[in-house]
């Protein structure tokens, strides 16, 4: 399935102490793959500016970012969103 995204990102407590909104829109594939034995829906977003494209795991409203290889990211990091249908 494809379709158009619009991203907004929050980037908390950056320089000065002050947080950092940025906006992206695109294109929007959705796919699904089998993962180390689960099944899984990945949302494909490729940034009309031609930056890199991210992923994300989709489980309810909840979406995980993918690294680039879209494998799982192992880190103490938050990677983790929520979608807001509009």
């Amino acid at each position: 399935m494809k379709g158009f995204f619009w991203l907004s990102t929050t980037y908390l407590g950056g320089e000065n102490e002050d947080d950092h909104s940025f906006i992206s829109e695109g294109r929007l594939s959705i796919t699904n793959r089998n993962y180390e034995g689960n099944s899984e829906i990945i949302y494909s977003l490729a940034p009309l500016d031609g930056s890199t494209p991210l992923y994300f795991v989709v489980d309810g409203e909840d979406l995980t970012m993918l690294d680039r290889q879209m494998g799982h990211i192992s880190s103490n990091t938050n990677h983790n969103y929520t979608l807001q249908r509009k």
